[in-house]
């Protein structure tokens, strides 16, 4: 992929990214505690295409408000620990996944 298809392609996911955010923002006006709109917004900021410590701020706000409004919300829990690692935050995300109750999450079937 070139220089030009990247920026395109990143142009494209940015795009796509602000749509879904006005989208949860809205939502998130008449349903100001709903920790699942919160963290769907932490994931949008999670995959920005270009990670700075302003995107990174984001996620973990909203991760932080998500685990307010519902502390046992394993999937913020786990995205939570992602974050932690990826800062290399090593000890703090083993904390995090080591609190996350991942089994309640199911595991897929053996066929």
């Amino acid at each position: 992929m070139g220089d030009a298809d990247y920026a395109s392609s990143a142009d494209e996911k940015r795009s796509a990214i602000l749509a879904w955010m006005r989208e949860f923002e809205a939502q998130l006006e008449h349903h100001p505690r709903d920790a699942e709109l919160k963290y769907c917004m932490a994931l949008l900021w999670y995959n920005w295409p270009e990670r700075t410590d302003e995107t990174r701020g984001y996620v973990y706000a909203y991760l932080k408000k998500a685990l307010e409004e519902n502390p046992e919300h394993v999937r913020a829990q786990v995205h939570l620990g992602f974050q932690q690692f990826d800062d290399a935050k090593y000890a703090d995300a083993l904390a995090t996944f080591q609190l996350a109750d991942v089994d309640s999450l199911g595991a897929p079937s053996s066929a």
